[in-house]
């Protein structure tokens, strides 16, 4: 058979011939054993845009290709099966898997991205699977929150470790995961020396399983990954998100402690200080002397000027004094 010449995409690749080219990195691999196919070694694959396929061999080709395979690395592979994918609990959506033999040549690759090509899901889209066609891994992170001490309990037969927990993300909406095994130890290691702080879970091929009617998020078996405080740009954006939540919500409480004021204390003034007052507007001065500077959580911003709704957070600037109020539209 004529050796490809160009590269195909993963989207490309179909059960056609054998002969394809492809370049991909090597975004997670992992052997497993099981009573209908023996020893596998199992591999994800990502393309640079981002498309990902689940990759298999058999036991006779192990060592080779999981020393030509290693995470992290851009490799061309040349030749190879490519068939539908089956089963359950698919590491990616793609409809075909790749299946390498001793006909398969690894070679190196020119670096192309750095990135780890994630697929986060939202809390809401995993309580909103289907359990009858629960068929695929997912990504997932959030904050550690509610974390119960590490256990030890009989499973399959066998003492395992178990840890269970909650994971928070950016609005506050929550849901429940479970880790089994060396993903336990992981946590209960690491967070031994967190020191009480903020602690952000990833979950890459994490497992949704559906327990006491509730939707959980677990391991499937070795096929996950578990980073604990990453450093990927997505950790950082969510990261930083949180935090910036965690600020806002604290001004929130911060807002009713200040003091009311009157208008006549205003006035008189002579140090800066934050204050409430409450007051109907009588009139609008359009003098660009002094401006207002809004300020807010979200994007729902109100300041209808014609019917004197202001219904968000803003300071006002005076060369004097600068105060910051809240003023909601009299119903009386």
């Amino acid at each position: 058979m004529a050796k490809p010449s160009t590269f195909r995409l993963l989207n490309g690749v179909k059960p056609a011939r054998n002969n394809w080219l492809i370049r991909v990195k090597v975004l997670h691999s992992w052997k497993q054993n099981t009573s209908f196919g023996g020893e596998t070694f199992e591999c994800v694959l990502a393309d640079e845009t981002g498309v990902k396929i689940a990759t298999s061999c058999k036991m006779n080709q192990i060592f080779r290709l999981q020393r030509d395979l290693p995470v992290g690395e851009w490799k061309t592979i040349d030749t190879f099966q490519v068939l539908a994918a089956s089963g359950h609990y698919h590491p990616t959506n793609h409809q075909y898997k790749l299946i390498l033999s001793g006909e398969t040549i690894v070679t190196k690759c020119d670096l192309l991205s750095d990135k780890i090509y994630l697929s986060l899901s939202s809390y809401d889209d995993l309580r909103n699977i289907d359990e009858k066609k629960n068929f695929f891994l997912k990504d997932v992170i959030g904050q550690v929150v509610d974390l119960k001490g590490v256990q030890t309990v009989q499973a399959m037969g066998k003492d395992k470790k178990m840890v269970q927990f909650r994971l928070h993300d950016c609005s506050g909406d929550e849901i429940a995961c479970c880790l089994w095994g060396k993903f336990a130890e992981q946590v209960e290691t690491i967070l031994e020396d967190c020191n009480n702080e903020r602690v952000i879970m990833l979950i890459r091929f994490a497992k949704i399983g559906f327990f006491r009617g509730e939707v959980q998020v677990t391991n499937a078996f070795d096929a996950s990954i578990v980073d604990i405080n990453p450093i990927y740009e997505e950790a950082i954006e969510f990261k930083e998100k949180k935090e910036a939540k965690q600020i806002a919500q604290k001004k929130k409480e911060d807002w009713n402690e200040i003091e009311v004021r009157s208008i006549s204390e205003i006035l008189v003034a002579a140090e800066v200080e934050s204050c409430k007052i409450i007051c109907s507007i009588e009139s609008v001065d359009t003098d660009w002397g002094w401006f207002y500077i809004v300020v807010t959580d979200t994007a729902d911003v109100l300041l209808n000027l014609l019917g004197m709704v202001w219904e968000s957070q803003f300071f006002i600037v005076t060369y004097v004094v600068l105060t910051r109020l809240m003023c909601h539209q009299s119903k009386g």
